[in-house]
């Protein structure tokens, strides 16, 4: 993966993750180390991803993700439940 992962580039990613595209128990990896957005519309791609890929008898992870994200300096707490700059004052 490489970019943005939004409203506009979800469609190739789903038809990427599609169980149906991997045979027996997939298991898939992605590579997140150049990613440089993802908006909701990619968090919903990869939830119902691991969703069905589960449901598959197989699994999905997410590798190189970055510590600080667009979310995160958007005001969203991070992962200790710390706020994001927004809200901080």
């Amino acid at each position: 993966m490489a970019g943005e992962i939004d409203h506009y580039t979800a469609g190739p990613l789903i038809e990427a993750l599609d169980p149906g595209a991997f045979g027996g128990r997939p298991r898939v990896v992605v590579d997140m180390r150049r990613v440089s957005f993802m908006d909701s519309s990619g968090i919903n791609v990869f939830l119902f991803a691991h969703r069905d890929l589960g449901k598959a008898g197989g699994w999905l992870r997410l590798a190189g993700l970055c510590t600080r994200s667009s979310v995160a300096a958007r005001g969203w707490p991070d992962r200790r439940g710390r706020p994001g700059r927004r809200w901080r004052r």
